[in-house]
């Protein structure tokens, strides 16, 4: 049982009426302040309702669920998985977003994003929900995805998301020119040790693969 569950997104208090009766405590964010007053309707004591913009807050909470405004996926998603004190993170995602974070190296929609978010969970998607199960309705199907936490973000090189923005930039280019000329790794051996083959492309380098460039790095600049 998690110690805190923290709701991105409570809008009309729909899933917070639940959370809130089912789990002790509770945090719902909501941005706008006329859905916020409708969702205090339905929260019940003790849980906590901010109006506010989540990714401006600390989450310190071990569970977090969201049926994640659109816009702003890829910004919950960094932060998910850079929250360290987030073990579980049940979400609801465009499906397209959910296929990008279930792709495997070398496939079309393997990505900065993909990288990240594996390093450091474990990814199982869940039940597709078509738009009429929303209101208003969207233009795309939407995804659950579970994500279980199995190592720390803080355990990373602090420079994973630059090294892995500078790769991905140019992701079909061969993987061993784009390294040396972003980050200045060009020893054949080094590469050769780290796996990066002639024909490689960086759409098909694993998360391991960039992890270790990314410690590379630091030698190097």
């Amino acid at each position: 049982m998690p110690s805190t569950i923290l709701e991105i997104g409570a809008g009309l208090g729909t899933l917070s009426y639940f959370l809130s009766r089912r789990f002790k405590a509770t945090v719902h964010v909501e941005i706008d302040p006329i859905l916020a007053m409708i969702a205090s309707e339905f929260i019940q004591d003790p849980a906590i309702l901010i109006i506010g913009d989540a990714l401006e807050l600390e989450w310190n909470t071990s569970a977090l669920v969201s049926n994640t405004p659109y816009h702003i996926s890829s910004d919950i998603l960094v932060k998910t998985a850079e929250s360290d004190g987030v073990e579980v993170a049940i979400l609801v995602l465009q499906k397209d977003v959910v296929e990008r974070l279930c792709a495997e190296p070398g496939s079309p929609r393997y990505g900065r994003i993909t990288v990240l978010v594996k390093l450091v969970f474990d990814v199982r998607p869940g039940p597709v929900y078509p738009p009429s199960c929303f209101y208003p309705k969207p233009d795309v199907s939407s995804q659950m995805i579970v994500l279980f936490r199995r190592r720390k973000f803080s355990e990373l090189p602090p420079w994973i998301e630059e090294v892995s923005r500078r790769l991905f930039i140019m992701r079909r280019k061969k993987a061993r020119k784009v390294i040396c000329k972003e980050l200045g790794i060009c020893d054949e051996n080094i590469l050769n040790a780290v796996g990066v083959e002639e024909a490689t492309r960086i759409y098909q380098l694993t998360p391991r693969q960039i992890e270790e460039l990314a410690r590379l790095w630091r030698g190097t600049c």
